[in-house]
């Protein structure tokens, strides 16, 4: 399915390359059409010089851009080049009302649309192991399984059109408890003046790293072990 992808942030220009190395990307397009050029010559696919040029000669469209307006913006300028039956999905995280007002708006055209957020963050964009949470009709899903399956690792269908934001906020929400408990443990255990490295479990570690949108058990991110106050268990002693 020729593929075309729009915004090429730290997390699309990576997601954009796995749909290269897939063969499924027929070119790109960034706000900032210099980073469009220089991806395209990297991947020897087509830089677009306008989101109609872009729809006109595709089959699918993946989004990948910052907040709800932008993703208005984007596929209002989607609309004059897209045909019926054509797929757009939308990895960035925005409101599910926002995903259920696209829906209706390119369903009334005859054209797909999925609401697809990603975790993982941009380890997990550049190799492709990302966990995708997609709302919207349960054909086109099935229809963008090959281009969903070369993005991550995890593809999950949750249901109608908004079902995806929902859980990607569901998701965001226990993230935000899990650091705030954490926090709160640590500050009780400096306060009994606990050294940090004995009150952090491994199991805490990784509850937190998790949390982080990290999904590989040898990841830490560097955020997880600063908040906890002791290193990570795969990094040498000598770094604390």
């Amino acid at each position: 399915m020729q593929t075309g992808f729009v915004g090429l942030g730290a997390m699309g220009a990576h997601m954009a390359r796995s749909l290269h190395r897939a063969g499924l990307l027929t070119g790109v397009w960034n706000r900032t059409a210099d980073k469009a050029a220089a991806l395209a010559k990297e991947l020897g696919c087509h830089a677009f010089t306008s989101l109609i040029e872009l729809a006109g000669n595709c089959e699918a469209v993946v989004i990948c851009v910052s907040a709800d307006d932008d993703v208005r913006g984007v596929i209002a300028g989607l609309e004059p080049g897209l045909n019926p039956n054509m797929i757009v999905m939308d990895c960035s995280t925005v409101g599910a009302g926002t995903a259920r007002d696209m829906h209706a708006a390119l369903d009334a055209l005859g054209v797909g649309f999925l609401d697809c957020p990603v975790s993982g963050g941009v380890e997990g964009a550049r190799n492709a192991t990302l966990a995708i949470m997609v709302g919207g009709d349960e054909p086109v899903f099935t229809r963008a399984q090959p281009i969903l399956s070369a993005l991550g690792k995890t593809v999950a269908y949750l249901g109608a059109s908004g079902a995806g934001q929902a859980a990607k906020a569901t998701n965001q929400i226990m993230c935000a408890g899990i650091i705030q408990a954490v926090g709160e443990a640590m500050a009780f255990a400096h306060a009994e003046g606990l050294p940090g490295t004995a009150a952090c479990s491994d199991e805490a570690r990784q509850g937190l790293a998790h949390a982080g949108g990290w999904h590989s058990p040898s990841a830490r991110p560097p955020r997880a072990s600063a908040l906890l106050g002791c290193r990570p268990p795969s990094q040498p002693s000598s770094t604390r």
